[in-house]
């Protein structure tokens, strides 16, 4: 993860408990902070969850957030509290259409929350398909991703993804694997990759190359 030393901020949320590690390919001329997920507190909402996060950027100075997966959930609703000069959606939605057929309906029948946590850390060799897992690497690191993942987080995380409905936010990009199995491809893309939903890990030089064109435009406006 190379960093620059331009005065715009670029803050990252990783995918549903995912930390740094997800950006360790990215080089862009920018220095990137990620954001770290913290614990929900009981039943709190999602907006007041996200005004917790936002705690960890400096919103008095100009920024860009992207966000991964779930963390693209997370970053459009830190977006309707504080206004990045850019919001990029890596693997993830941005409108209501684009969340997972089975999600919704499992969500609206109310099986989603009755379902035991056992069942929100799929086996390994699931997990390698529908992430589209290419080698060892990205299986030992999908492997400790999930490790260090609270299954009350996932099925959390997962309920908020169901019952979310996306505002049309300015200034959005949209990066998305056209082989993603778990989250559909949106009918808007900015930018179209040929891998899955572990494309942030697989095409990092590619994802890095975009922003850093997208970063030049924002650092001489």
């Amino acid at each position: 993860m190379k960093n620059g030393n331009n005065s715009l901020q670029v803050y990252a949320i990783g995918g549903l408990g995912a930390d740094e590690r997800v950006f360790d390919g990215f080089d862009i001329v920018n220095i990137l902070r990620p954001v770290k997920w913290i614990t929900p507190h009981g039943n709190e909402s999602f907006n007041a969850y996200a005004h917790q996060i936002t705690e960890q950027i400096d919103y008095e100075k100009p920024f860009i957030l992207i966000g991964v997966s779930f963390g693209g959930i997370l970053a459009q609703e830190i977006a309707s509290v504080v206004k990045p000069e850019l919001l990029v959606l890596i693997s993830s939605i941005s409108e209501r259409k684009d969340i997972p057929f089975l999600l919704r309906i499992t969500q609206r029948l109310g099986v989603l929350s009755a379902l035991p946590k056992v069942l929100f850390r799929p086996p390994l060799p699931l997990l390698r398909f529908l992430f589209s897992l290419k080698n060892e690497r990205e299986v030992s690191l999908l492997k400790a991703i999930m490790k260090d993942t609270d299954t009350r987080f996932i099925k959390w995380a997962l309920l908020q993804m169901a019952s979310y409905h996306p505002q049309k936010l300015d200034n959005t990009v949209v990066i998305h694997g056209a082989k993603d199995l778990l989250i559909p491809t949106p009918a808007k893309v900015d930018l179209l990759l040929e891998g899955g939903h572990f494309a942030v890990i697989q095409e990092a030089e590619t994802i890095s190359a975009y922003l850093n064109e997208k970063l030049a435009e924002l650092n001489e406006a």
